[in-house]
């Protein structure tokens, strides 16, 4: 993840977002562990699964 973060914000992304499901403890944790922020307000996806929209800001 750390060399996606690299070769992202040297194509000149700024910014990360990514959805995981409400139910997804182990992605929860690894997003909130690469310092992915979420409001965990949970929004509807495609598929009507609850999903939380997680961000993170590329140095």
């Amino acid at each position: 993840m750390q060399l996606l973060f690299g070769r992202a914000s040297g194509l000149g992304y700024r910014i990360l977002v990514d959805q995981v499901r409400e139910d997804n403890a182990a992605s929860i944790g690894l997003h909130e562990k690469l310092g992915f922020e979420s409001d965990r307000y949970a929004y509807k996806n495609k598929k009507d699964r609850n999903v939380f929209i997680y961000i993170k800001v590329l140095d």
